[in-house]
This record gives C-alpha cells, sequence and structure tokens, in this order.
C-alpha cells in the first residue's frame, strides 16, 4: 500500500476537513487523522500539519478513549444544563 486509502472525511468548518485513512510510510502502516483546509485557490483539499498518525495495534484504545472524552463532556454539559435551569 504505498497510496494512502480515504477511509472517510468530516467536513470540520467552512475551510478546512478531518480526513481519515490508512496509510504505509517506509513500511509501516498507520491510521492517519488529518486536518485538511481549502486554500481558496482550488477546489482541492491540501493536507495539513495538524493531525495524528497511528498504530492500528492502539486505534482501538484511542477510540474508546475518544467516546469517554465524549461522554464525560455530554454529562457535564448535561449538569450545566441542569444547574442553570434551577436558578431560573
Amino acid at each position: 500500500m504505498n497510496e494512502a486509502k480515504v477511509i472517510g472525511e468530516i467536513q470540520k468548518n467552512k475551510r478546512e476537513k478531518i480526513i481519515v485513512s490508512a496509510n504505509e510510510f517506509k513500511g509501516h502502516k498507520y491510521v492517519d487523522l488529518r486536518i485538511h483546509f481549502n486554500d481558496g485557490e482550488s477546489e482541492e483539499y491540501k493536507p495539513s500539519k495538524k493531525g495524528i498518525a497511528i498504530k492500528p495495534e492502539i486505534a482501538e484504545q484511542i477510540i474508546k478513549m475518544i467516546q469517554e472524552a465524549a461522554k464525560e463532556i455530554a454529562n457535564s454539559t448535561e449538569s450545566t444544563d441542569s444547574t442553570e435551569s434551577n436558578k431560573e
């Protein structure tokens, strides 16, 4: 696998998207999550330095931690919302 295989992309904002791909570099395979940007000169998105490359072996652990962090944020938002509504 010499070329990146794009798995999916999510629009982050008007000028940026997050692209998840499966890559290989110098014989090492990895999962790449990278922000790509539109420079305004073309319709093409270009990769930025902002991103992370991880070994496939630890991808599942990272996914679990991201989900846990998202739940923590959701729970703290719910707590804040209920506290604020009690003040009214």
